[in-house]
């Protein structure tokens, strides 16, 4: 499955309850990454 590929209104991924978990946690793994990153940048800045 490409995590990357845009996702429509009236499209069904047909995942297992255990896939959805999955790739939530992925999900927020990935955005907890671009937060951290984000921070030390803000703080720099003044």
């Amino acid at each position: 499955m490409d995590l990357y590929q845009p996702l429509t209104s009236d499209e069904d991924l047909h995942l297992s309850p255990s896939e959805k978990e999955a790739v939530l946690r992925e999900i927020n793994r990935r955005w907890v990454q671009v937060m951290w990153g984000i921070e030390p940048l803000i703080s720099s800045l003044g």
